[in-house]
């Protein structure tokens, strides 16, 4: 015995009309506006997190640089380097990307259209980036991210190794 009325189907009917449809259409728009926005709120987290770790890691390096290997240190500035290098690059990147999007919106502002025309032309311009930056963010953002942390711990686990043997009077790695 089924618990689905038989009028209903596997699944909801579709919108019976342009005002169901248009809900349909602002929950959508409501729910990208959500993830959007946290997705935001994440790309901040993780950034202050990041820049905590590169304080973090070059205050620790510069403390016991004295003690490790030449090698050790060149390793660590290597490492460091190469995950601060793909972040800042990263940052201008979407320093750019906003840039251009607002001179984009500038565009539109300056065309003297009237309220209507505005709100229509904004609002093609909006669904077409949108949907490309979201995807371009997530990829590129996920991308760095990696290319970000494995360099960066890399470098804190030969700081910690090399902490970890001066205490415990180990050899230190890598001469």
């Amino acid at each position: 015995m089924s618990l689905v009325p038989p009028n209903l189907g596997v699944g909801p009917t579709p919108p019976e009309d342009e005002q169901q449809q248009a809900l349909a259409d602002q929950y959508r728009d409501t729910v990208a506006d959500i993830q959007s926005r946290l997705f935001d709120k994440a790309v901040t987290y993780s950034n202050l997190i990041m820049a905590a770790g590169y304080a973090g890691g070059f205050t620790i390096w510069g403390n016991i640089k004295e003690q490790l290997p030449a090698c050790a240190n060149i390793w660590i500035a290597l490492l460091l380097g190469i995950s601060l290098s793909i972040f800042v690059f990263y940052q201008v990147w979407k320093m750019a990307s906003h840039v251009l999007h607002f001179l984009s919106v500038r565009e539109i502002l300056r065309d003297n259209l009237s309220l209507g025309q505005f709100f229509k032309k904004y609002n093609e311009f909006q669904k077409k980036t949108e949907r490309s930056s979201f995807r371009s963010s997530i990829l590129y953002g996920s991308i760095c991210f990696v290319l970000c942390v494995l360099p960066a711990l890399g470098a804190l686990g030969l700081l910690f190794y090399n902490l970890t043997a001066t205490v415990a009077v180990w050899p230190m790695w890598p001469h």
